[in-house]
């Protein structure tokens, strides 16, 4: 929501300012000016008032245009009778800038498309990593095989980022059914429907109704890096070719 925020405007005084018949004054001695300080003439020139003037002892002096207070403050809705020399706290209808910490703690997000044609809509809470995906239709993944069960789903990802397919935790630790190649990865220039190959690790043969969720879809952002080609990798790390679990067990 804007806020409105207060700025201080000084009325200004009723500043002396030469009235159109002062055409000439006198700025200096023997030099003769306008009323815009413009010097018309760098002589000496002989003032007919100037005997009187300074037998009077008086200084010639321009009288200011009256200023129309009510007039020159109507926007400020100035009561009559206000000290122009007051100092006036308004209150301006001006938006505030953007927080530029605030847009640095909501970055620019990608845009996942995509495509149903099961009849369900890719959802997820908040504090979720992942999209469930369902199957739409029955099959079997008979025991210790795999199936590839169909999800209806069609994906546009965004270059600089993949989809990664991920086994749903209470498939793999209550009926042991995973995802084979989890994650799975679905590029951003693939088109298909995805396809989840589940693997059944048990001796029973598991049925998957139509509808079922089977897995789960993840977007990551690949990392930025430059493939260099070198004719020699150094071994210059501690754990150097090993490998294979010969770093033991415990």
């Amino acid at each position: 929501m804007a806020r409105k925020k207060k700025s201080v405007k000084k009325k200004a005084s009723a500043k002396k300012q030469p009235t159109p018949d002062s055409e000439v004054i006198v700025a200096e001695e023997g030099v003769l000016v306008d009323a815009t300080d413009e010097i018309l003439s760098s002589s000496v020139v002989e003032d007919p008032r100037e005997d009187a003037l300074l037998q009077a002892d008086l200084d010639i002096s321009v009288q200011p245009h009256p200023i129309d207070v009510d007039a020159e403050f109507e926007s400020l809705d100035v009561e009559s009778g206000t000290d122009v020399e007051k100092l006036l706290i308004i209150e301006d209808d001006v938006e505030e800038a953007p927080d530029p910490v605030e847009e640095v703690r909501r970055p620019w997000r990608p845009a996942l498309e995509y495509v149903s044609k099961a009849g369900y809509d890719l959802e997820k809470r908040d504090e979720d990593s992942g999209y469930d995906v369902r199957a739409t239709r029955n099959l079997q993944v008979p025991a210790g095989g795999v199936a590839v069960v169909p999800t209806g789903i069609f994906t546009k990802v965004p270059i600089g980022y993949e989809i990664q397919v991920r086994s749903r935790s209470g498939l793999a630790a209550r009926r042991g059914i995973h995802v084979l190649n989890g994650p799975g990865t679905v590029d951003s220039g693939y088109r298909g429907e995805i396809g989840v190959i589940l693997h059944n690790t048990t001796r029973e043969v598991f049925d998957v109704t139509a509808g079922d969720r089977v897995a789960q879809l993840v977007m990551c952002e690949l990392p930025r890096h430059t493939l260099v080609k070198v004719s020699k990798i150094v071994n210059d790390s501690d754990r150097g070719i090993k490998g294979h679990g010969s770093s033991g067990v415990k």
